[in-house]
């Protein structure tokens, strides 16, 4: 086969780098591509084969080595990604993956997912890594299971590759009542030290993570022994409450409905995403409250006889029961130690070595990171524990002189996340604001009811449609929308032409109605 036809077969751009790429592959590409295997073996639902996939991979899977192979090349052939993983999760921010991961995490379950990328490419590399690095860690008995989990939409122009290239098993999707999940978007914190002024023209625009923190902009709040906690934690966070990119407060408000509904990268793409994966075949449904109080240890459970992770005992029963995540724009809290030692360069950002600071990170009991290490000494509350990076670390700070000043200033930084994190609880709305909203809001109503028609699809398809009739304020809502005067149309969710954005589309009631009856 020729380059082109190639390129034509993977729909990959015939661009220098590719051309380059392919050319040296070529005679492997073109004998898988007219092999049996290739044509033939069925891999999926409805009789699927390699050569049928939007997006056929150009080597053989099975012949991969993803220990050695580099995530963006792979990316390139349409390699789906490691199959490392034991069972997958899906669904959208607010069900409850800001703690499902971390409870999996205490029962020896590696988890692979959501790293603040937004773009396809780059989260297919940031999973592809993940989980070859949990596979390492399942071979050497660290953990006992891997999970990947998907929360995230990207509509950008390869996103449909994205999702082609995941192999799905053991699927389980988890959603909540719609207007509690948006509530719940509505509450999110964001940390206000996130920020896109940042000036890297000193820093090696080749580096991969410095690219990666150009993307992400993910930046954390320091604190130093000189600086009251209390005082930096109360202009910590802030929440959006509206469309326009400024549209910040102090406090959450319901008028926030306005940008989460239509936030698909985050929220309510979950029949977006199930029409995307198009290796999944059946689900199963799990909902928040399964990883909610009282019922989290039993479900945790189920799943470790299901999957071979680590079963909860007892004596972890209180911490599994917790609220997860309470503190999760508080934690982890990094405490800088040698400030001192780092020179400023005109407000430019600057790449330091590990070896250059002296760092300590307060963790809860689920945030601990398995790549850290557990400082032990520190009289702190039960909940939280502290790590460093390395054991040199340690002695470090043995030698510092400054253990006692450490221990006071940790116990002060405990304490005032604890109280800031029960002011932030205190602002919460609820279901009832975001209810009021909508029926002082008819128009944003309409628009909503459209896009659950998109977002609820999977449960109704997989005959799980009596959990809507438990969902009692999504019963509220629709009763709502049915008092709106809404003259004959109703609108839908609806991928755009010439991109891979969506919009909503207004349609003759009666008319949609009918076409997708017969669907």
């Amino acid at each position: 086969m020729t380059v082109e036809q190639i390129c034509r077969v993977g729909k990959i751009e015939l661009n220098n780098e590719n051309i380059a790429l392919i050319t040296n592959l070529q005679n492997q590409i073109s004998t898988w591509l007219e092999s049996t295997k290739f044509k033939e073996q069925i891999i999926g639902k409805d009789n699927q084969t390699y050569a049928t996939l939007p997006y056929p991979p150009l080597l053989d899977p099975d012949s991969i080595n993803y220990f050695t192979s580099e995530a963006s090349i792979c990316w390139r052939l349409n390699i789906p990604l490691p199959p490392f993983y034991d069972f997958m999760l899906f669904g959208t921010h607010g069900v409850g993956f800001a703690a499902i991961p971390k409870l999996l995490n205490i029962l020896g379950c590696g988890t692979a997912g959501r790293d603040s990328e937004k773009q396809a490419p780059f989260i297919y590399e940031s999973l592809f890594e993940q989980l070859v690095k949990c596979e390492k860690e399942k071979s050497a008995g660290i953990i006992k299971a891997i999970a990947l989990y998907l929360c995230d939409f990207p509509t950008d122009a390869d996103n449909d590759k994205l999702f082609a290239l995941i192999a799905c098993k053991n699927v389980i999707l988890i959603d909540r009542d719609p207007i509690s999940l948006l509530k719940a978007c509505c509450n999110l914190q964001l940390d206000k030290a996130e920020s896109e002024e940042d000036d890297f023209s000193q820093l090696d625009q080749n580096d991969k993570m410095v690219q990666k923190i150009q993307r992400t902009r993910r930046k954390k709040l320091v604190y130093t022994l000189d600086k009251d906690p209390k005082e930096l934690l109360k202009d910590k966070v802030h929440y959006r409450v509206g469309i326009e990119k400024n549209a910040y407060s102090d406090k959450p408000n319901a008028s926030g409905c306005q940008l989460w509904m239509r936030e698909l990268l985050q929220g309510y793409h979950n029949g977006l995403m199930a029409s995307s994966l198009v290796r999944l075949g059946d689900f199963r449904v799990m909902q928040t409250k399964d990883f909610s109080g009282k019922n989290t240890f039993d479900t945790l459970k189920k799943l470790a006889n299901e999957f071979g992770f680590n079963k909860p005992n007892e004596s972890q029963k209180e911490l599994l029961e917790s609220r997860v995540s309470d503190l999760k724009c508080f934690i982890p809290a990094i405490l800088l130690l040698n400030p001192q030692d780092i020179k400023g360069k005109d407000g430019k950002a600057q790449k330091i070595s590990f070896d250059d600071i002296l760092l300590l990170e307060l963790h809860s009991k689920f945030s601990v990171s398995r790549d850290n290490i557990t400082v032990n000494g520190f009289n702190l509350p039960e909940f939280f524990e502290v790590q460093v990076n390395n054991a040199n670390d340690i002695e470090k700070i043995n030698q510092s002189g400054l253990t006692n000043e450490i221990q006071a200033y940790l116990s002060k930084l405990c304490a005032a996340i604890m109280e800031q994190n029960e002011i932030e609880n205190a602002k919460k709305i609820t279901e009832d604001d975001v209810l009021e909203y909508f029926k002082a809001n008819p128009q944003s109503a309409l628009l909503f009811d459209g896009l659950l028609v998109s977002h609820l699809r999977p449960i109704k398809e997989s005959g799980n449609e009596n959990i809507l009739n438990d969902w009692g304020y999504y019963q509220r809502f629709k009763q709502t929308v049915n008092n709106i005067d809404d003259e004959g149309f109703c609108y839908r969710l609806c991928r755009k032409n010439d991109d891979k954005s969506y919009v909503f589309v207004k349609f003759n009631k009666k008319e949609i109605k009918e076409k997708e009856k017969k669907q």
